[in-house]
């Protein structure tokens, strides 16, 4: 027969994990209804003839281009990779609601045990023989709860690291477009321009980076409920949303792949700052965690 403890430990979790799975579930909802709707207006935009030359989905952005004729007007070529792009993210998000679903069923018949679990803890307080008191039950939940929140902090931190380096990922590639941009007359045919400047390498980059900088912003909001978190405002909170469209505008619009560059730069400045005020949090929440450990151990030694 499982310990008190060890029932705490299990119905806790997967009620905390349930709650967070759910709130995930919530902010795909919104984030789909907006791609979708986005994805509408872009494909809307489009001449429906050149759609049907075209496979947006399995294409290389350079395919998409060549199979299109390579057509040279800029707004609908960024309007096409945009599409392409809008297209690919909103079936990922559909796979990641798909996952936390998943993830909320296997538990979810479980959350009946939290009855269970109180009926085991009243029964233990009224045994004489055991230590369990009220108080002891409500040290040992506080204790479960703080490690909850290390481990949520903990998987924003990794987050947040995914992000850094996906960002070094994507300026190293834009760098070495940069270079080769240089180097291409001022007319340079804009297809030729955006094969020559690999921008399908970049955009694949890009797209990776887009997707773990929105789920570094999940990470985020969920840390952001806790009690004590730093306060992570709407005004310096990062944006993955616009990203790809600005790079790309400026990419096809501009050719000017230093702006593009500064932008990444401080992008990867932010998320920086923001991991390290993560890791910062996670002290202070490993302090509480053994303050609330040595209160328990002092209620047990009195028991």
């Amino acid at each position: 027969m499982k310990s008190l403890n060890e029932v705490m430990s299990k119905t806790l979790e997967e009620r905390r994990l349930f709650q967070k799975w759910t709130r995930q579930e919530e902010r795909l909802t919104s984030l789909l209804n907006e791609k979708e709707e986005h994805s509408r207006k872009l494909l809307g935009s489009l001449d429906p003839q050149l759609l049907q030359t075209i496979n947006l989905k399995t294409l290389s952005a350079m395919e998409m281009l060549d199979q299109a004729d390579a057509p040279a007007d800029a707004a609908v070529v960024l309007r096409l990779l945009q599409s392409q792009e809008v297209l690919r993210s909103t079936e990922e998000v559909k796979h990641e609601y798909s996952m936390y679903a998943h993830h909320k069923s296997r538990i979810q018949e479980n959350l009946g045990d939290y009855d269970e679990m109180l009926e085991m803890k009243n029964a233990l307080i009224q045994d004489a023989e055991t230590v369990w008191s009220e108080a002891l039950y409500e040290a040992a939940g506080k204790e479960i709860h703080a490690l909850g929140l290390q481990q949520e902090a903990a998987e924003a931190a990794e987050a947040g690291e995914d992000a850094y380096y996906a960002t070094e990922d994507v300026l190293k590639s834009i760098s070495r477009a940069a270079d080769t941009a240089m180097n291409l007359p001022d007319k340079h045919p804009l297809v030729a321009y955006l094969r020559e400047t690999n921008a399908d390498d970049t955009k694949e980059r890009l797209h990776r980076l887009e997707r773990l900088i929105r789920q570094f912003e999940n990470e985020l909001a969920d840390i952001s409920l806790h009690p004590a978190c730093p306060d992570f405002s709407s005004d310096s909170k990062i944006k993955s949303e616009s990203l790809f469209d600005e790079i790309m505008s400026e990419w096809i619009f501009e050719r000017n792949l230093q702006q593009s560059v500064d932008k990444l730069t401080r992008l990867q400045e932010h998320v920086s700052d923001t991991v390290n005020e993560i890791k910062e949090y996670m002290q202070t929440l490993e302090q509480t965690r053994r303050e609330l450990s040595e209160a328990r151990i002092k209620l047990l030694s009195r028991a």
